[in-house]
C-alpha cells in the first residue's frame, strides 16, 4: 500500500516537474532581437540554453524520484527518498531565487516560475523531512 507521503511526493515532483519544463521551454523560446552581430547575442542564447536544459534534467529527476517513491523499492527506503526530496527542493528554491533576482536568462514569467519554484521547493522539503522522520520512527517503534 501507497503511503500518504509518497503520494504527495509524487504529486509535489510533478508539479515541480511541469515547472521545471514550462519554465526550460520558455528559456528555450527566448528569442533576444538581432541587435549586431557582437558576442552578446550569441552568449545570452547559450546562456538560455543552457538554464533549459538543466531544468529540463531536474524535471526528469523529479520524475523519476517521485515514481521510485511510489514504488516498493522507494518505500523500503523511504529516508533515502525523502533526503532526495530535500535536496532537490533546495534546488528548486535556489533556482527560483535566482529567478526572481534576474540572475537567471530573463523570460516571459519568469517572477511567476520564480515564485512558483519557491513554493514548490518548500513542499518538496517538508515532504522529504516528513519521509525522512517517519522511517526512523518505524526503526525506533518496531
Amino acid at each position: 500500500m501507497v503511503s500518504r507521503m509518497a503520494k504527495a511526493g509524487l504529486g509535489v515532483s510533478l508539479i515541480g516537474a511541469a515547472l521545471d519544463f514550462i519554465a526550460g521551454s520558455l528559456m528555450v523560446q527566448m528569442q533576444p532581437m538581432p541587435m549586431s552581430d557582437g558576442m552578446g547575442m550569441q552568449s545570452t542564447m547559450s546562456t538560455a540554453t543552457a538554464w533549459a536544459v538543466l531544468l529540463y534534467l531536474l524535471g526528469v529527476i523529479l520524475v523519476v524520484t517521485g515514481v521510485l517513491g511510489i514504488l516498493r523499492v522507494g518505500m523500503r527506503r523511504m529516508n533515502i527518498v525523502g533526503g532526495l526530496m530535500t535536496a532537490y527542493g533546495i534546488v528548486m528554491i535556489l533556482i527560483g531565487m535566482a529567478m526572481i533576482s534576474g540572475i537567471s536568462p530573463m523570460m516571459q514569467g519568469a517572477i511567476f516560475s520564480g515564485i512558483g519554484m519557491l513554493v514548490v521547493g518548500i513542499a518538496m522539503i517538508v515532504n522529504g523531512a516528513v519521509m525522512v522522520n517517519s522511517r526512523r520512527g518505524q526503526k525506533v517503534g518496531g
